[in-house]
């Protein structure tokens, strides 16, 4: 009876302890649900883009079983990853606010140029930030620009008046509407925002570019799956994979798929 009792207690101990590695492994990955190509909410309600893609194949090689996961709007994704409901945010600039509760990957996977949109037939003269003084801006609750360019904001905000709103469709229709005077986002998403909206003949981007962003992936500081400790391998195979064209290969992947997705609609 004794030893029947003993092989019990042996046999729920080494349940209990493979079933606490496996979750350990799961490693759930989310992102920016509206910034197509490198991140955006499908049609199944999963999220998916460069950034994701490349994470799961990143932690696959890594022995672990990742998931990327829609878990709402861009403020709910931090504030997820802020508390350790999410691992990794695959895709997001790097600033001393998120420094706080993310660990940032050294290198970054991916380039983002940020530009000014403008109604056509209302573009003014760019060359400089202080060139947007006097204007109306519009931008999405919860992002956050260029470090340098945040605080060029903060500085001058009562000069440039920047309302924000959930969706960038809202925007570009403020902007059609006259409500606003410029938008400034992302070339990537904004360009393929226009196609699905099918107004890509009435915007116009300004030549100068606002700035070069820099997309991230950044590890939650609550997370339970020590993925610190991959910090190195991790960024070791985003330097290969940048090297190898591999990330420039799935820009043109998840463009080709984004504008096949809103064809369909």
């Amino acid at each position: 009876m004794k030893l029947y009792v003993s092989f019990i207690i042996l046999a729920n101990l080494f349940f209990i302890t493979t079933t606490t590695e496996g979750t350990q492994k799961k490693v759930i990955i989310s992102a920016h649900p509206e910034f197509p190509p490198v991140m955006y909410k499908n049609k199944q309600n999963t999220i998916v883009g460069v950034g994701p893609e490349l994470a799961e194949r990143i932690f696959s090689e890594l022995g672990h079983d990742a998931q990327s996961k829609f878990v709402g709007p861009w403020v709910r994704v931090q504030e997820a990853a802020k508390v350790g409901k999410i691992d990794l945010i695959a895709g997001i600039y790097k600033n001393e606010e998120r420094k706080q509760y993310l660990t940032f990957i050294p290198t970054p996977f991916l380039t983002n140029p940020a530009v000014i949109f403008v109604k056509k037939g209302n573009a003014f003269s760019f060359k400089q930030w202080d060139d947007l003084k006097g204007r109306r801006g519009g931008a999405i609750i919860g992002d956050k620009f260029k470090p340098e360019f945040d605080e060029f904001l903060l500085k001058n905000e009562s000069s440039i008046h920047l309302e924000r709103v959930s969706a960038v469709k809202q925007n570009f229709t403020k902007l059609l509407l006259g409500r606003i005077d410029f938008i400034p986002y992302s070339k990537y998403v904004g360009t393929l925002t226009l196609e699905e909206m099918e107004i890509r003949d009435k915007i116009e981007i300004l030549p100068e570019p606002l700035y070069s962003g820099l997309f991230y992936f950044a590890i939650s500081k609550k997370s339970k799956n020590n993925l610190e400790n991959h910090i190195d391998v991790i960024d070791q195979k985003i330097v290969k994979y940048k090297k190898e064209g591999t990330i420039d290969k799935l820009v043109d992947k998840y463009t080709k798929k984004y504008i096949k997705m809103i064809q369909v609609e």
